[in-house]
């Protein structure tokens, strides 16, 4: 009697077959809402509560804006403290300021918060051949969106293959208000700028969005703004500008959006609030024209 003939195993299809299939299981046909976290099983609601986020801008119109100005799906990766599950030990954990003023200190890991439930991620778990061949089709198809936790940057990117850290395009940023700016701030800005630079080899797109100071009621009306030719002296010479220098380092991009991130503050009292403001009214203008024009972006 014949023996009885086996199916042929996964990797036992033709390639065109195997990433065919990748491609249905690492493509959502909606767009991520930011509901749950799949990754940690979490509500989102629990997972903000451990987070260094006081901005209103973070969960509203800084989303808005990074979806609206990427036409891709955009992945949330947020600072957490979720349960220590088998999943989540195979995540770097790291120390982040963790409460309204940023004073404690805590351990966390990143998530994604809006992981869609379509995205079937596990697959890149079965072996590491269909890990080395799924894996660029996830991570070149997303773009990810760290906002102002870029202490998730270096981890993340340490934890992904050489050939999923090549195959990330697009990634989103946040920096925090420049008056409220501590050292630990601009140590973890220049660490995730240094990170971009030489571990995303392929990166093309990053959207910068920058907190703006608007004031009262009349807002920015009547405020000098900065030409571009002035952030050549700004950046070199004002000490709340350093930050810049370190986006510069990011070479070999496509595209630059530079957008404000905009919420009220105080009237300014001070020079320093009074930059402050000037700095803030001039982001989407002389900013970004200069960043655009310092980083070899063509103007679009």
């Amino acid at each position: 009697m014949a023996a009885q003939r086996q199916p042929p195993s996964f990797l036992g299809l033709p390639l065109e077959i195997r990433y065919h299939i990748y491609s249905y299981l690492l493509h959502s046909a909606e767009p991520p809402t930011g509901a749950v976290s799949s990754s940690s099983g979490l509500h989102v609601a629990r997972l903000t509560t451990c987070m260094p986020d006081y901005h209103l801008y973070e969960t509203a119109s800084a989303a808005a804006a990074l979806t609206a100005s990427l036409p891709e799906h955009v992945l949330h990766v947020r600072n957490a403290m979720p349960p220590r599950t088998a999943a989540n030990s195979r995540r770097t954990w790291y120390k982040i300021r963790s409460d309204r003023f940023r004073a404690r200190c805590m351990d966390a890991t990143y998530v994604v918060t809006n992981l869609p439930r379509d995205l079937h991620v596990a697959i890149l778990l079965a072996s590491r051949q269909v890990h080395f061949e799924a894996a660029p089709l996830l991570y070149s198809r997303y773009s990810f969106d760290f906002d102002t936790h870029v202490e998730a940057c270096a981890p993340l990117l340490a934890d992904l293959t050489p050939r999923a850290r090549a195959a990330i395009r697009r990634v989103g940023v946040v920096k925090r208000a420049l008056p409220y700016d501590k050292e630990f701030d601009r140590a973890e800005w220049s660490a995730m700028c240094r990170c971009l630079g030489t571990q995303l080899t392929r990166l093309a797109r990053l959207s910068l969005g920058v907190v703006a100071g608007k004031p009262g009621a009349v807002g920015w009306d009547g405020v000098p703004r900065f030409p571009k030719e002035d952030f050549g002296l700004l950046c070199d010479r004002v000490e709340e500008m350093d930050w810049v220098r370190h986006v510069m380092a990011i070479k070999g991009l496509d595209a630059i959006d530079v957008r404000a991130c905009i919420e009220h503050c105080p009237p300014p009292t001070s020079n320093a609030m009074g930059f402050f403001v000037a700095f803030s009214a001039s982001i989407e203008e002389g900013f970004a024209q200069y960043l655009t024009e310092r980083m070899l972006v063509p103007a679009v």
